[in-house]
């Protein structure tokens, strides 16, 4: 589908075409590629970790099993926490784990356990990591936890064995069963040892704004070493009556675009802060500079298993997905790359990405969401909105040089956006 850019180049008007299959951007009059003389941005090197060999394993995603001491109303797994087949670990069952990754001669470029809470696991991660290490030496290890279990004896461990966390915090507003920080023993826990905080925030309809977040840990006197900035609440088809819940409002969904169009532009002064978007961003862009259409198999908008990235639970059995581990996909003992188009195409069949010019940027969202007249797909566009219009955005900043003032279909005049 066609769409005219109109944009600001050295302050005159113009329109660029964009066709949302392909990623071209030309001259509506001459049909020229405009990228095609383009030069590659020095800060797009960070897309090189991408470039990979398709026979080399990336992230293996070791899903522990689905318990967790929290119960927020947005999260994906409320409604199988009980009925999903992820075996869950025990100690004895990470030493099988271990025999088993032997046997599978993979080497990944990372592993990172999920749950459910991972804490949860506590014990099984101690048997893990150690073995882990010294099985994958170079290997990052790491996992996501909302932080309530955390203690000294964890953070001490993890250290030791140059294994890491990140938290996912949403702020003391929150739909959450509780703030962690508002837990003194955490709070000072973290303000004794000023243990480096990776935050990822989870915006979800009631949760406070990034900004809110990076103000709070800061006045609380906590160490804030960087934010994910990019995790955002979507409904998916098992959590249906708890859309109203997770659907973010347009104006606190208009904020979060502004303040994420703020931290792309200006390198200087988030770069380090917010590195985990502008690295998500720098891939967005290198896809378009490449010109790979919305075919392309290389992209997901999500961190699910696809292609170079598996997930499996403590049998080796292979799941579909780290955060909705529903469908088995065979064995590790038995893993070969595979064709990732044949997962993450579904956004192909639905008319209402096709006719978006920001499916380029988000693919759609979760696979698992067919049908695009259903109220999940509905509120899973709706929030993924948030990156995808500000990314978009920067993307044809960074590649054409160009300021972009308006989005409008050219099949029947719609408008897609004005700033």
């Amino acid at each position: 589908m066609l769409f005219n850019l109109e944009v600001l180049s050295n302050e005159k008007k113009r329109i660029i075409r964009f066709d949302n299959v392909t990623n071209i951007f030309s001259d509506p009059e001459t049909g020229e590629n405009l990228l095609a003389a383009s030069r590659m941005q020095d800060y797009l090197r960070l897309t090189d970790i991408y470039d990979f060999d398709r026979s080399d394993l990336g992230v293996l995603y070791i899903n522990l099993g689905l318990n967790c001491n929290f119960k927020c109303k947005y999260c994906h797994q409320n409604k199988f926490r009980t009925t999903t087949d992820v075996v869950p670990c025990t100690p004895e069952r990470a030493l099988e784990l271990i025999e088993i990754l032997k046997k599978s001669d993979i080497h990944p470029a990372g592993v990172s356990f999920w749950g459910g809470e991972p804490l949860v696991f506590w014990k099984s991660i101690k048997v893990l990591v150690p073995a882990l290490r010294e099985l994958y030496p170079e290997a990052t290890i790491n996992f996501p936890t909302n932080g309530a279990l955390l203690t000294e004896e964890i953070v001490d461990f993890l250290k030791k064995y140059n294994a890491g966390f990140y938290i996912s915090y949403d702020g003391k507003a929150t739909n959450r069963d509780c703030s962690i920080f508002d837990d003194s023993d955490i709070r000072e826990f973290f303000q004794r040892t000023q243990v480096p905080l990776d935050i990822m925030p989870t915006q979800n309809r009631a949760s406070i704004p990034i900004q809110a977040i990076r103000d709070e840990l800061h006045g609380m006197g906590l160490k804030l070493r960087s934010i994910s900035a990019y995790s955002i609440a979507r409904c998916n088809p098992y959590n249906r009556e708890q859309a109203e819940e997770i659907r973010i409002p347009k104006d606190r969904i208009d904020s979060y675009s502004a303040f994420i169009y703020r931290v792309l532009r200006d390198e200087e002064k988030h770069g380090k802060l917010f590195k985990g978007v502008k690295n998500r961003f720098a891939f967005v862009v290198s896809l378009f500079y490449r010109g790979l259409g919305v075919d392309s198999a290389d992209v997901r908008y999500c961190g699910n298993m696809v292609g170079r990235d598996i997930c499996i639970d403590c049998t080796g059995t292979m799941f579909n997905c780290m955060n909705i581990p529903l469908f088995k996909m065979g064995n590790i003992l038995d893993f070969k790359p595979f064709d990732a188009s044949k997962i993450y195409h579904s956004h192909l069949k639905k008319q209402a990405c096709m006719s978006c010019p920001f499916v380029s940027v988000c693919r759609g969202g979760c696979p698992l969401i067919h049908d695009d007249s259903s109220l999940e797909f509905e509120v899973n566009c709706n929030n993924i909105k948030g990156l995808a219009v500000p990314f978009f955005r920067m993307t044809v900043e960074v590649l054409l040089g160009v300021y972009l003032k308006r989005i409008v279909r050219v099949e029947d005049g719609k408008v897609f956006g004005e700033y």
